[in-house]
């Protein structure tokens, strides 16, 4: 007998999945303030929300509710990473090197086409007024009071926003596989930012807008180069928020727990309520409580 009652659940519950709509029904009383909202873990899965609280997954493809406290997990972690962009975060990541380079290349090939740096190795102050001899648009400036020292300033220090670079996309992959190497990754990007102000704070390249103008002068001889510093820091806000969905790990299995814990009562008390749903309306009708009485079944075969 038994046989034959769980035969005919399943067979209704194969043959007829439950819609959102009658999932409601059969699980919830009429005074029950349902909603549901769309999950964007792999499949078809909603979160079940009564009176605002969480309180399962359902699985719109399977037509059941979510019982296994794993699958719960592993649907709300899905869900995490998705929302985060965790994949296109790491695919920016990893594309930052490339973009560094591409966006620095104009600036600097120009700026040091002016100061004559792109033919001279200089070593000295000397060498360094040879090169800026060697430029026509740079002869008249040698000998003007803190040029010389601007030109070698900007040799001395863009090369360190280029280390820092490096250093960031020495392993980057990996880091999105752990949470502290993602942190000090993104500690990086933030130097990144950093430094490339000190590189631009300098008087061949500040003009009249500049604060630091008003005490000193300033050439406004090279364009700034662009360092992405801009996409440095959308990427470094991308990384912390990935970086909350790998620490929140320990929450997230929290959270399957209760919601394990509200699926297995909605399940019990399940067959009460159908008894006060109408059922000739639903094109599910007959199997409704069958179902009903299935999943308990099932719930209590699986604890024993």
């Amino acid at each position: 007998m038994l046989f034959c009652f769980l035969a005919v659940a399943f067979l209704c519950a194969a043959v007829f999945p439950l819609t959102l709509q009658e999932f409601k029904a059969a699980y919830f009383y009429a005074n029950e303030s349902v909603s549901f909202k769309a999950l964007r873990a792999q499949g078809a899965y909603s979160l079940v929300l009564v009176d605002g609280k969480e309180t399962g997954v359902f699985d719109s493809s399977a037509g059941v509710l979510v019982l296994e406290r794993e699958k719960i997990a592993q649907i709300l972690r899905e869900d995490e990473y998705a929302r985060a962009d965790f994949e296109g975060t790491k695919a920016q990541a990893e594309q930052f090197w490339s973009l560094y380079y591409m966006s620095k290349k104009s600036g600097e090939e120009t700026c040091n086409q002016y100061l004559g740096l792109d033919k001279n190795n200089c070593t000295d102050k000397v060498s360094y007024m040879r090169s800026c001899m060697s430029v026509p648009m740079c002869q008249p400036l040698v000998y003007v009071a803190g040029f010389i020292e601007g030109m070698q300033k900007w040799e001395g220090e863009r090369g360190s926003i280029s280390l820092l670079v490096d250093e960031f996309n020495a392993g980057i992959g990996e880091a999105f596989e752990n949470s502290s190497a993602l942190q000090e990754k993104g500690e990086l990007l933030e130097k990144i930012i950093v430094q490339a102000a000190v590189v631009k704070n300098n008087a061949l390249m500040m003009d009249a807008k500049d604060a630091a103008c008003k005490k000193e002068k300033c050439f406004a001889f090279c364009p700034k180069p662009n360092y992405a510093e801009e996409e440095a820091g959308e990427l470094a806000q991308k990384m912390l928020v990935v970086k909350g969905v790998m620490d929140g790990e320990g929450a997230r299995v929290q959270r399957a727990d209760g919601m394990q814990l509200k699926s297995t009562q909605l399940v019990q008390r399940s067959s009460e309520i159908v008894k006060q749903q109408p059922q000739e309306s639903s094109k599910n009708a007959p199997c409704i409580p069958v179902l009903a009485f299935a999943a308990i079944a099932g719930f209590a075969f699986a604890r024993e």
